[in-house]
């Protein structure tokens, strides 16, 4: 059994605003970290390994996080 965490986030600006820059910049970096987790099973990815381009029910803002766990604490 393993354990599957969802994240929807519909930013404040756009990604393009200066006010999200370090988040934006530090996409890629944190993706990867996270993949090297012990735990770590499996996250959602698009053709590239930016997820902020998924497309959702929800229109184009919205930012899609989705991973599987082998256990809460790995998370």
């Amino acid at each position: 059994m393993y354990l599957a965490q969802l994240n929807i986030a519909i930013p404040k600006y756009s990604l393009d605003d200066p006010r999200l820059a370090d988040f934006v910049n530090n996409i890629d970096h944190l993706n990867r970290a996270a993949d090297r987790m012990a735990g770590f099973v499996w996250r959602y990815q698009e053709d590239r390994d930016n997820p902020t381009g998924a497309v959702s029910p929800w229109g184009p803002a919205p930012i899609i996080n989705m991973s599987v766990w082998q256990t809460p604490e790995h998370l």
